[in-house]
Order: structure tokens, then sequence, then C-alpha cells
């Protein structure tokens, strides 16, 4: 009977643990892919040079904790850095589709982050393997540490440059 007893609060102590609610409340990725402007063409029409394009990944992200430390990302094989600014609210753009305007704000009590992906110089492994197209953020609440990917995310319309 001593032994049931000490295995019924045994599971109920390891199940409490688990049901602790996840300081990163939601996290969403936004996409601007920037052309080059002009182009220089052979006589074919054809460009000259194989042109990199530019994207820049904004991911904001909300939490029910300010005390947040952001680390690594990783998408494509490639390590980034996370540059990471809190804010109260954030006009992240217009969508490509559909053309609305993207406003982000916190909900009462909670904390909204704009994190920025910075290419990092050396390489970093990550810490589990990243599917294809997705992105894998480092952080730490306080002083756990979390892992949070991202596998979709809303492509923002941008201005042609000139």
């Amino acid at each position: 009977m001593r032994y049931l007893l000490v295995f019924a609060l045994a599971c109920g102590f390891f199940t409490a643990g688990a049901q602790t609610p996840s300081k990163v409340r939601r996290v969403d990725a936004y996409l601007a892919i920037r052309l080059p402007g002009t182009i220089p063409v052979d006589d074919l029409g054809g460009p000259m040079k194989k042109r990199r394009v530019d994207s820049l990944w904004t991911i904001v992200a909300e939490t029910r904790t300010p005390k947040m430390t952001w680390g690594f990302a990783w998408r494509g094989g490639r390590t980034y850095t996370v540059a990471a600014t809190r804010v109260t609210d954030l006009k992240v753009g217009r969508a490509k589709e559909g053309g609305a305007e993207i406003y982000r704000r916190p909900a009462a009590g909670n904390y909204l982050w704009q994190l920025e992906l910075i290419p990092y110089e050396g390489h970093k492994k990550a810490p589990a393997r990243v599917a294809p197209g997705a992105i894998l953020i480092q952080g730490k609440a306080g002083t756990t540490p979390f892992y949070r990917t991202l596998r979709t995310f809303t492509e923002l319309d941008v201005a042609p440059s000139v």
C-alpha cells in the first residue's frame, strides 16, 4: 500500500510539472524579398551575372515574461545570431497575398519582441535536425532554455528597387 501511495504522489508530481504553460506564447515569421534594381543584361536579354536575392527575415515573438534572451537560429544549413528588440507594438508590413497591413500588439500582460536574423560568421551546429524551409530558434525564458521551430511564414510586399 505504501508503494502505491508513493507511486501516486510521484505521478502527480511529474504531471504537475508537465502542465506548466510555455513562456513563449506565439512566434510568427515574415519574409521580405528584395530584388536588385537595374540588372545588366547580355545581347539575348539574359542577366550577365547571377544576382543574389536579398531576403530579410523578421520574426515576431510574444512572450509571457520580459526576461528573455535569444541566442542563435538555423535555416537551410546556415547559422544566424538573433538580434532582439522589445517593442510595445509593431507594424510588420503589407502581406504580399491580399495586401493587408500586418500589425502586431501583445495581449495584456504579455511582451512583444522583434527578432532579426543576422548571418553568423562562424558555424554553430544546430541542436536538432532542421527541416528544409524551417527556422529553428534558440532562446532562454529566465533560466529555462527552449527551442522553437517555425515552419510557415508570411511573405511581405516590398517596394521595387530603383
